[in-house]
């Protein structure tokens, strides 16, 4: 199941997000290295057509990794 996370309402698309349990405590956020419980998988969706545009295949702690990681 994903959750939005942000909207965009200029660029018509909204950001979503999956979680993932960090169980063995070895992967870690691909930005900032921490390790928490849980870390995160993003994804841009179109509005107008509720498909993908693009997914990242790296996981993040937090929202803020993710967007300093592609910017």
């Amino acid at each position: 199941m994903s959750l939005s996370v942000q909207r965009d309402p200029f660029a018509r698309g909204e950001y979503r997000r999956e979680c993932f349990t960090n169980t063995t405590g070895h992967t870690s956020c691909k930005w900032c290295g921490q390790k928490p419980k849980r870390l995160y998988s993003y994804t841009w969706v179109y509005a107008s057509f509720r498909e993908q545009a693009w997914r990242s295949e790296a996981l993040f702690c937090t929202f803020q990794c993710y967007h300093g990681y592609y910017l």
